[in-house]
């Protein structure tokens, strides 16, 4: 697998390959596969920090797993429990 994909940006270019529907929208709607180039950024921005030991500051907001956007956890219920 190296050897197709000898970096990690190769392999993210790759990975956002295998989302055709997403492509095929975003190309018709805004002339460019805006998801794939916003990872790509971020991609480059994380290498770059990373390569210069400096912070990295994400530009998600909120940010992953903020505890004010998550769901409340599934509690099964009579009405939702499979009938044995």
């Amino acid at each position: 697998m190296k050897f197709a994909l000898p970096t990690p940006r190769d392999a993210v270019i790759h990975t956002m390959e295998t989302f055709p529907i997403v492509k095929k929208e975003e190309l018709e709607s805004f002339g460019t596969y805006r998801t794939k180039d916003t990872i790509l950024e971020i991609h480059n921005a994380m290498t770059t920090a990373t390569r210069i030991v400096g912070p990295y500051y994400t530009r998600l907001s909120p940010l992953p797993a903020d505890p004010l956007t998550r769901r409340s956890v599934y509690q099964p219920t009579a009405a939702t429990m499979p009938i044995k």
